[in-house]
């Protein structure tokens, strides 16, 4: 098992541990089950369930927008400069390209992965309650509001 990488059967397994949410009797067993699995998929999960990390399209979009205008003054630049090797030129393109894809591409992996473990970690019969929303903050938020009346519990 490559811990840094999970495969869907390890997550599965993981998942396996928690115990099932059916209602407000086992929230808070199920509140502090969720956090260690999470972070043992990946801390990125967690963080993106509990909302303290997201990443919404239109930066990545902009971000990668930012890199398109770099790379084509450093094109130009490099055009200018007999000495510039186009070698360099195609790895730093694909650095300053790939780099914010590669994050924003992470980012929807580790969000697709926290709704779907929300949703595998509730009973069936309460199901119904997040199936419309869309992002796991809010179906998480949502979860608590519900089952506690108010944000997450805080065990620090």
């Amino acid at each position: 098992m490559d811990v840094t990488h999970p495969s869907a059967a390890d997550i599965m397994i993981w998942l396996g541990t928690v115990t099932k949410l059916q209602g407000e009797s086992n929230f808070m067993q199920w509140y502090s089950d969720i956090p260690t699995v999470m972070c043992l998929i990946d801390p990125d999960v967690w963080d993106i369930m509990s909302g303290t990390f997201t990443l919404p399209k239109g930066d990545a979009v902009k971000e990668l927008d930012a890199c398109e205008v770099e790379l084509k003054a450093g094109q130009e630049y490099g055009m200018q400069r007999a000495q510039t090797s186009y070698k360099m030129m195609e790895d730093w393109e694909l650095w300053r390209v790939t780099k914010p894809r590669e994050r924003y591409r992470r980012w929807q992996r580790n969000r697709a992965i926290a709704r779907h473990a929300l949703t595998l970690t509730i009973d069936p019969s309460l199901r119904h309650l997040i199936d419309e929303i869309r992002l796991p903050c809010q179906a998480f938020y949502f979860l608590c509001k519900r089952f506690v009346g108010g944000s997450p519990p805080d065990f620090s």
